[in-house]
């Protein structure tokens, strides 16, 4: 009895934690989205905001083909730009890197 007990409580412990991280483990990535997006408006060198943009081109491309990705808000990226219809069947993501 005690066995299936904790054999329970095991998968009702992996089963919570693999629905609650579901969306956070497809877009872990983001933070470091964020972070060149940051880079790619506020760095003071021409440079350091063009290598700030191809690594966020190529990071934020691989992240759109991943399954889920459109339902996500990537409210983070506070330097890019969101525009979908109402009936959100397509969004255009713009941005800047030009001072």
């Amino acid at each position: 009895m005690g066995y299936c007990r904790i054999i329970i409580t095991c998968t009702c412990i992996l089963l919570m934690n693999s629905l609650t991280s579901f969306g956070q483990t497809i877009f872990t990535g983001e933070e470091e989205l964020a972070y060149h997006a940051d880079v790619m408006a506020n760095a003071s060198e021409g440079k350091h905001r063009s290598q700030a943009m191809s690594k966020f081109n190529s990071l934020f491309l691989e992240t759109l083909g991943k399954k889920g990705s459109f339902q996500h808000q990537f409210d983070s990226l506070k330097w890019i730009s969101k525009i979908s219809l109402q009936n959100r069947s397509f969004r255009i993501f713009t941005g800047s890197s030009c001072r």
